[in-house]
């Protein structure tokens, strides 16, 4: 991952977590310098609720919060610092389903199962209709039509 700031607070690290509540955790590990008066370096937690709307296919999070597993020595000595990138968060995630799809859809075309043969695709419609989240996976469900053909080895 390629570090980047927000408000002079640099980002090192970025981890994404399900969590039991259908609430992804956001693990960012950051490094603020704010001068020698405030020095803070470590791991913070972010909880926020996924947000899937199917019309425009965008996907975002909303309500985004610090979570219980944040360092306390953080939260209590510089609580003030972290609100640039809580809002920045909860603002700034907005993924366009659909321009990722059409940025990715040559992966999609062919795929090789080792051992047992080809499937191609040629699909003229991904949509997602709903994504779920636990604390051990993420579910998408899609609706999907198009041409499938396959080979199958017959060893």
């Amino acid at each position: 991952m390629q570090n980047f700031q927000v408000s002079g607070i640099k980002i090192n690290d970025v981890k994404v977590y399900g969590a039991n509540t259908s609430e992804l955790v956001i693990g960012l590990n950051i490094d603020a310098n704010k001068g020698w008066f405030l020095k803070v370096k470590g791991w913070i937690y972010l909880r926020g609720t996924p947000d899937l709307d199917v019309e425009t296919q965008t996907f975002r999070i909303k309500n985004v919060h610090l979570d219980a597993n944040t360092e306390q020595a953080i939260v209590n000595g510089a609580s003030w610092i972290l609100s640039p990138i809580i809002n920045a968060v909860a603002s700034g995630i907005k993924i366009d389903i659909q321009r990722l799809v059409e940025s990715q859809k040559e992966r999609f075309q062919t795929i090789t199962m080792e051992g047992y043969g080809v499937v191609k695709l040629d699909l003229n419609e991904f949509v997602i209709r709903e994504i779920d989240i636990t604390d051990s996976e993420l579910e998408v469900r899609i609706k999907a039509s198009g041409i499938v053909s396959t080979t199958i080895d017959l060893k």
